[in-house]
């Protein structure tokens, strides 16, 4: 199956919280009675309530266009209480797919990931941690960096066991990478890190990285927040468990 993933940065605009998430929860309504081809539409805010993070994944360019016509009669509405708005896209886009969206959504190659991939929020356990890293990488660093992201892929597939995604994209000018990653709780949170910590620390040398966290925050997701410059959001809302 190939999937194509999204997501969605909104700043709240002051004063909106209760309109924003009126808004998103009749989209996420919409979502759960319409649309066929959604893997996962999983929101999730900050302690101030001025930012919040959409995850979606889509069964390819047929499940993508088909939730963005359901979901447009209440796009208005959420565009009503934010104040800006980025929308990233990920995997191979077609053309077709690219002019049907008439440019809404810039697409990054797919670099790499787990053969056995959980995409399906519902597929997830309640107690799933997601994470999205974002490295700025070096010029001229992009083939080096590969060879490591290669060496880090590998080391979750051989060792990790509550790894549910780990799937990795990056820009056709080998400047940016960007890592959509999925975790069964905090213990296969904390294993995956141990796992991957010195493939990693040769990418930090390579590039600089930001790192958003989406889960409540438990004990061994604060952890990691001590280790790493992470922001952290909770779950709002979805069709996860």
């Amino acid at each position: 199956m190939t999937v194509l993933d999204v997501v969605a940065s909104l700043n709240i605009a002051p004063g909106k919280f209760a309109e924003f998430t009126q808004a998103a929860a009749e989209a996420l309504q919409i979502c759960r009675t319409k649309d066929t081809g959604t893997l996962a539409y999983e929101w999730f805010v900050n302690d101030a309530q001025t930012e919040c993070f959409v995850l979606e994944s889509y069964a390819g360019a047929e499940g993508l266009l088909a939730h963005v016509g359901n979901a447009q009669p209440v796009g208005s509405k959420i565009m009503q209480a934010v104040s800006a708005t980025s929308v990233n896209g990920y995997g191979e886009a077609t053309p077709e797919l690219v002019q049907a969206l008439q440019g809404a959504i810039k697409f990054m190659p797919r670099l790499q990931g787990l053969p056995n991939a959980v995409r399906r929020a519902s597929d997830q356990p309640s107690t799933t941690i997601r994470a999205v890293a974002r490295f700025k990488i070096q010029p001229g660093q992009g083939d080096e960096f590969k060879r490591y992201a290669a060496e880090c892929l590998q080391a979750a597939v051989s060792l990790d066991h509550g790894t549910l995604a780990y799937e990795w994209f990056m820009s056709q000018d080998g400047s940016e990478c960007v890592v959509l990653e999925a975790y069964k709780d905090g213990s296969a949170l904390l294993e995956h890190s141990k796992n991957g910590g010195r493939h990693v620390g040769k990418l930090l040398k390579l590039s600089e990285v930001s790192l958003n966290m989406f889960a409540d925050p438990i004990p061994e997701v604060l952890a990691v927040l001590k280790a790493m410059p992470v922001k952290l959001f909770k779950r709002l809302q979805g069709l996860g468990n």
